[in-house]
């Protein structure tokens, strides 16, 4: 009895291991066999053309060669209609590593003017976007990459004075403006750019420069300085900054 159910243990054990290692063997389960089928898998012409784009929000928080950036602080700037969006398909190759000699863009379905040289700036509205680029050339067949874009503004509001606008660091100081000929008693503080307004200013929208001088706000604020290092992080985002 006891012999008989050592041997019975026995047999299971050994039946066990030659299950597993049939499993392990077997033409399924062989790593060839599986490498082979992930790569069918994958084979897509998508995946294995060489017509792409790479493409990037315009910057809005972005400093100028003195560090400066532009601060509107207007309805207009928070919510404009269309975001300007860059797109470059100049890296594309067709087949026999030729050059395309020319491009044509879809966005949602629809053809653009423009971006014939494979670089195309095209205002969008936030929010994801099919966009296609068929690259030619005379000497091959013409080829089609397609993708979707989400395209992303992020909102950073600053608010406070003293440490929190900035107010030890002037973007100008008053040194600075009689080094380059601008006599000035005052500092200069932060700018709200060229033309930044809508069609209907407010009288506070129109008194955002004086607002930027009295409540000492400068583009050297710890908040501002955040605004720009989050805008440069991401190509596919930008940045709308806003001092209250």
């Amino acid at each position: 009895m006891l012999l008989t159910s050592w041997l019975t243990a026995v047999k299971g054990r050994l039946g066990r291991r030659l299950r597993r290692r049939v499993r392990k063997t077997t033409p399924e389960n062989r790593l060839a066999h599986r490498v082979g089928l992930y790569t069918e898998l994958l084979e897509d012409r998508t995946l294995l053309s060489n017509v792409t784009f790479e493409w990037q929000m315009e910057p809005r928080t972005m400093a100028d060669e003195n560090g400066r950036i532009v601060m509107p602080n207007t309805a207009a700037w928070v919510n404009p209609e269309f975001y300007e969006v860059n797109f470059n398909a100049t890296e594309s190759l067709l087949d026999d590593d030729v050059s395309p000699e020319s491009y044509e863009w879809t966005i949602d379905g629809s053809p653009v003017d423009g971006g014939a040289d494979g670089l195309l700036q095209q205002s969008m509205t936030l929010g994801a976007h099919t966009v296609s680029v068929t690259a030619s050339a005379a000497s091959v067949s013409s080829d089609t990459f397609e993708d979707t874009i989400l395209a992303q503004d992020i909102l950073v509001v600053s608010l406070g004075d003293s440490y929190s606008s900035g107010e030890a660091n002037p973007e100008l100081t008053r040194l600075q403006l009689e080094d380059s000929g601008r006599w000035s008693d005052v500092s200069e503080w932060a700018r709200i750019g060229e033309d930044p307004f809508g069609d209907s200013p407010s009288s506070v929208e129109l008194d955002q420069d004086a607002y930027h001088h009295w409540s000492h706000r400068s583009s050297f604020a710890a908040s501002a300085l955040s605004a720009q290092q989050l805008e440069d992080s991401d190509p596919h985002s930008s940045v709308t900054f806003v001092f209250l």
